[in-house]
């Protein structure tokens, strides 16, 4: 049986000032639409009943999660102790979805893509799903790049190792952090590269057992909680060796060093909305090349501006001027404005409100 966790974690500070800590990009609707954890779902509906998915959250955003969800999912949106990143998360997912089920396959699904069309991603997910359940495989999904992207990490592939649901799956040669211009264009143009969607299959004891060869800090950590599962005190011992385990991303932990590793080329679109610059993509532009969104009925008014993104969570007007290339969002506490060409740079200012002692806006 399939198992899917959905990791929901980040803080989306690219997103500021809509993004909060307690309020994560994945609780909002910026790509149109429902929240993005509402679409996560939706496109898991008919794979993975409600009954096998778990959400792995943090504590600041544990209650808007659950309130955002349907309420059969409540009891099982979880909260990790400390953020430490997606292989610990992974980790513990494994844990407990091997506690639940021995032998499952699970998938680890970020909460805040966009994907579609669904039912070409829930073919591929079953693929990948029966190719990690008869093969022990270790599956993450390759995203075709359309242009040579430096904001994402790659993954290159070897050889074709088999077909499976009419999909072609590869061996898995190296995971690359994100590249430079010359590098991101030398890789599309030889090809075999894929972006690194963050998405993976596997079998959650072979995920284990695959920690416990590569990362034997991160193990002695799931050891110790498994001996606690079941028990009174699972909570009081999440709580104390949780925080203990090693920093780190599952791709370095694991995928990296594993002989198990495929890649399976998505047979869908896929965008991880990294900043505000991605709205454009899923909003259609208005007169002048401009995208304003306004999920509570604002409105936006404009004379004479050219390629703005605007968005505004309330029934709030903004009226542009004379501007070009500029995203700004507009929120009761905090309003954002800079050049759309720099909205990467929006997790440096979130930085500095932090230093500055201005953390109630963050």
């Amino acid at each position: 049986m399939l198992h899917a966790v959905i990791m929901a974690g980040g803080s989306g500070v690219r997103f500021w000032p809509a993004s909060r800590k307690a309020r994560p990009k994945q609780v909002l609707s910026v790509a149109g639409g429902s929240p993005l954890i509402l679409q996560a779902l939706d496109r898991l509906e008919g794979l993975v009943p409600p009954g096998r998915i778990t959400i792995l959250t943090s504590r600041p955003q544990l209650e808007v999660i659950r309130r955002t969800v349907p309420e059969e999912i409540r009891p099982r949106v979880l909260a990790e102790p400390v953020p430490r990143d997606t292989a610990p998360c992974a980790a513990l997912a494994a844990l407990l979805v091997e506690k639940a089920e021995p032998g499952a396959v699970m998938a680890l699904l970020p909460a805040d893509h966009i994907i579609a069309p669904a039912a070409a991603f829930r073919e591929a997910l079953a693929a990948a799903a029966a190719a990690a359940r008869d093969r022990d495989a270790l599956v993450t999904f390759g995203i075709p790049p359309t242009f040579p992207a430096t904001g994402y990490g790659y993954i290159q592939s070897g050889d074709r190792a088999f077909g499976e649901k009419g999909l072609d799956f590869y061996q898995v040669r190296t995971f690359r952090e994100k590249p430079g211009a010359e590098t991101a264009a030398r890789w599309l143009e030889e090809g075999g590269w894929f972006w690194n969607s963050g998405i993976f299959v596997w079998k959650a004891a072979v995920l284990l057992e695959e920690i416990r060869r590569h990362a034997p800090d991160l193990a002695l950590v799931m050891e110790t909680l498994a001996k606690a599962w079941g028990s009174p005190h699972w909570e009081e011992a999440l709580e104390e060796h949780f925080p203990k385990a090693p920093r780190g991303p599952i791709d370095k932990v694991v995928m990296e060093k594993t002989d198990r590793g495929l890649v399976l080329p998505a047979p869908f679109s896929w965008d991880d909305l990294g900043s505000w610059r991605s709205l454009p993509s899923h909003h259609p532009a208005g007169e002048r090349g401009n995208t304003a969104v306004f999920p509570a009925g604002g409105r936006h008014v404009d004379l004479d501006s050219r390629d703005l993104v605007v968005f505004s969570q309330d029934e709030h007007l903004v009226a542009t001027l004379g501007l070009e290339g500029l995203t700004i969002v507009h929120t009761p506490d905090a309003t954002l404005v800079c050049p759309t060409e720099r909205a990467q740079e929006i997790r440096d200012l979130v930085r500095l409100l932090e230093e500055k002692g201005m953390e109630k806006y963050t």
